[in-house]
């Protein structure tokens, strides 16, 4: 019964060590995408400190922003599927 017992223990620990770096690896692909979009709005001339898209800085933008920004972002989280897609992951 202790054989039983410590594989529970050992796939457990796979399980949440896998979690953990798939929670940390999308934290940072998250980070980029922002940085990303951040540096394309700033690219483009926008007022500063409206890049920051803040819940109470969100209706101070210009619905033509939201839609680039929205578009942008649905183009990199796409791009990321395919890659997932192709790598087999």
């Amino acid at each position: 019964m202790s054989a039983v017992s410590i594989l529970v223990v050992i796939f457990t620990s796979i399980i949440a060590i896998v979690w953990i770096v798939e929670r940390e690896q999308t934290k940072r692909e998250r980070n980029k995408i922002e940085e990303t979009l951040r540096s394309e709005e700033m690219m483009r001339g926008y007022k500063a400190g409206t890049y920051n898209l803040s819940e109470e800085k969100e209706e101070d933008l210009p619905e033509n922003l939201k839609r680039v920004r929205d578009r942008l972002e649905d183009g990199f989280l796409d791009l990321k599927d395919r890659i997932k897609t192709i790598s087999g992951k």
